[in-house]
């Protein structure tokens, strides 16, 4: 039962670090996406 319960924090852990590196690239692209904007505008 305890190594179930550890088995699904490891789960969950390893699955909201994947969630975190998803959202941290998408926050890069639109910060690079947004200084190309601003750079075709000037």
């Amino acid at each position: 039962m305890a190594f179930g319960q550890f088995g699904l924090i490891v789960f969950h852990f390893s699955l909201a670090i994947y969630n975190v590196r998803i959202a941290i690239n998408w926050l890069l692209e639109s910060i690079s996406v947004l200084g190309a904007i601003r750079r075709i505008r000037e």
